[in-house]
């Protein structure tokens, strides 16, 4: 059981003006300024018939127009994907929906898996050494799409070397990890990304715009749940419940996340403070 306080965020946060745009079924196209050129942020996807009808999102209008003016301006960038499980394969899918950035590498736990998943997939350089592809300057940015407890020395080792880094939640198996990625980031001026989604499904910007116009009234309390059928039953295994690959934390620091940054979305109030039982 776990409880959240939060607090309101500064003004600034929410003084740019958004707008829907159309997309294609449930991905979303948001552009990190960096340095000279963009970044763009790839793509969510959902499963199931509620992803289906997914058609449009909302999306920082200063966020758009960087994307257009990107589009017309920019060579493509070249991204190495870290992982080729079900978000590796996810990641890919949406690399090559964006029309200025291409998979140009991709890295497994070993040779064999990185070279059936090229085969796959139409990628021609495959490694079981992700430590390789850093080295490649025409490498511009790195998904990290692999088990929680590599996500911190794999977007470290990508930041050092110099790469943009995309990185699936959590960032970090602890805070200090965190912080120091991004201390990285801000020290070596590149972008260090995580992935949340579900404040761009139609319903929470809805709920978010009832928020907004003082029709939902004060927020006082929240309370939510995250229900799925993953672990339904007892034959179910997957590394998410090893403690020593997912992190003490578990579902709270692996799925949890999303629901405090769409809590966040909704009220525009910040999480300041946490109490939880850890078993």
């Amino acid at each position: 059981m776990a409880k959240a306080w939060a607090q309101p965020m500064s003004a600034e946060t929410f003084q740019t003006p958004i707008r829907a745009v159309p997309i294609e079924t449930s991905v979303r196209r948001v552009a990190t300024i960096c340095s000279e050129y963009a970044f763009l942020t790839l793509p969510l996807r959902t499963n199931g018939p509620r992803a289906k009808r997914m058609r449009t999102t909302i999306l920082n209008s200063n966020a758009i127009r960087s994307c257009d003016k990107v589009n017309n301006r920019m060579r493509k960038l070249r991204a190495a994907v870290f992982g080729t499980g079900f978000m590796g394969r996810t990641h890919v899918e949406g690399i090559r929906r964006q029309p200025n950035v291409e998979v140009a590498a991709v890295a497994a736990s070993s040779e064999a898996k990185a070279r059936e998943f090229g085969e796959q997939n139409g990628i021609e350089t495959t490694t079981g050494d992700y430590a390789s592809l850093l080295s490649d300057p025409s490498i511009d940015a790195v998904h990290v799409c692999t088990p929680n407890y590599l996500h911190f020395p794999m977007a470290k080792a990508a930041l050092q070397a110099g790469k943009h880094v995309l990185c699936e939640k959590p960032l970090a198996m602890t805070v200090a990890e965190a912080q120091e990625m991004v201390d990285l980031a801000r020290q070596k001026k590149l972008a260090n990304c995580t992935c949340h989604n579900l404040r761009y499904y139609p319903l929470v910007q809805h709920i978010r715009a009832l928020r907004e116009s003082g029709e939902l009234g004060d927020i006082l309390a929240v309370q939510g749940t995250y229900s799925q059928d993953w672990l339904l039953y007892d034959t179910d295994y997957n590394w998410r419940i090893e403690p020593k690959e997912s992190g003490r934390s578990r579902c709270f620091a692996d799925i949890g996340t999303h629901w405090c940054d769409m809590i966040e979305h909704l009220t525009g109030l910040e999480i300041t403070a946490l109490v939880a039982d850890m078993q």
